[in-house]
C-alpha cells in the first residue's frame, strides 16, 4: 500500500507539472500575453488539459481567462483586480460573488479587454465539452483506477477536486503575489507580485511572477544570472517540433 501511495503522489505531481506548463505557455504567455501562436495538435492538448481541471464546460471560456488576467495585469492588487489576494478570497476567480472584478465587468468589457480570442466552436466543444463539464475529471479517474486501482480512484478523487478548486486558483493568485523570498526591485505599487523562488521549474516559471509583471511581454521571465525559467526553455523546444511559433524573433 505505502508503494502505492508512492506511485499515485508521483503521477500527480506529473499531471500537475503538466497543467502548470500549459497554463504557463498555453494559456498565460500564448493567449494572454500574446507570446505565441499554437498548432491546431497543441490548440486541443491544451483545452483537453484545462478540460480535465473542468474549465472548458463554456464556448468563451478562454477569453474570460485572458480577459480577467489582462485585468490582472492592469489593475495589478488593487479593487479592480480579478485575482489580487489583497482583495479577493482565494475562491473568489469561481464563485462572482466574491469577486467585485465580476460584479462589474460586462461582455463589453471582455470583448475590450480580449477581442483577439474567439469562442470555440467545433465538434469537441459543442458535443463533448459544453455537454460533460466534468467529462474530464471522469477521464482522469478511469486512469488513476487503471493505473493504482480503488486506492488510486479514491485518492485521485480528491487530488483532483483539491486541483481544480483550491490548489491551481491558490496559485495562479495568492502564492504569487503574497508569499515569496524577494521581489523584482522595478516592481511598482500598488502591484505586490513577488518571485517565490529564483528556480522556476515545477510551476514552469511562474515562480519568477514579479519579473514577469514588471515586463509582462519577456518571452524568458528570467532577470538575474541565477534565476532560471523552465517555461522558456519548454517554449522553445515546443517551437522546435513546429508546436508553436515566437511571435517575434528570439533575442
Amino acid at each position: 500500500m505505502v508503494q502505492n501511495l508512492i506511485y499515485i503522489f508521483l503521477f500527480y505531481l506529473l499531471y500537475f507539472h503538466i497543467v502548470m506548463v500549459f497554463y504557463s505557455v498555453w494559456m498565460h504567455r500564448g493567449y494572454a500575453h500574446k507570446q505565441f501562436t499554437f498548432s491546431k495538435t497543441f490548440d486541443h492538448v491544451g483545452r483537453f488539459v484545462f478540460y480535465t481541471l473542468g474549465w472548458t464546460s463554456f464556448p468563451n471560456w478562454l477569453k474570460v481567462a485572458v480577459g480577467t488576467h489582462r485585468n490582472h495585469h492592469k489593475y495589478s492588487d488593487t479593487e479592480n483586480d480579478s485575482h489580487s489576494p489583497y482583495h479577493v478570497p482565494v475562491l473568489g476567480i469561481y464563485f462572482e460573488k466574491y469577486n467585485p472584478f465580476y460584479a462589474k465587468v460586462t461582455n463589453d468589457d471582455l470583448q475590450k479587454l480580449a477581442p483577439d480570442i474567439t469562442s470555440f466552436d467545433d465538434y469537441l466543444q459543442n458535443t463533448i465539452y459544453n455537454k460533460f463539464r466534468y467529462g474530464g475529471l471522469v477521464v482522469m479517474l478511469c486512469i488513476y483506477f487503471l493505473l493504482f486501482g480503488w486506492l488510486g480512484l479514491t485518492i485521485g478523487l480528491i487530488l483532483q477536486l483539491f486541483t481544480s478548486f483550491i490548489l491551481v486558483p491558490w496559485v495562479a493568485s495568492w502564492l504569487i503575489h503574497k508569499y515569496g523570498f524577494y521581489y523584482n526591485l522595478k516592481r511598482k505599487y500598488p502591484d505586490q507580485s513577488v518571485n517565490v523562488i529564483p528556480i522556476g521549474i515545477y510551476l514552469c516559471g511562474e515562480e519568477l511572477h514579479s519579473n514577469h509583471h514588471v515586463d509582462p511581454n519577456s518571452y524568458n521571465f528570467r532577470e538575474k544570472w541565477y534565476e532560471f525559467d523552465v517555461g522558456y526553455w519548454y517554449a522553445l523546444l515546443f517551437a522546435k517540433f513546429k508546436l508553436l511559433k515566437f511571435r517575434n524573433t528570439i533575442e
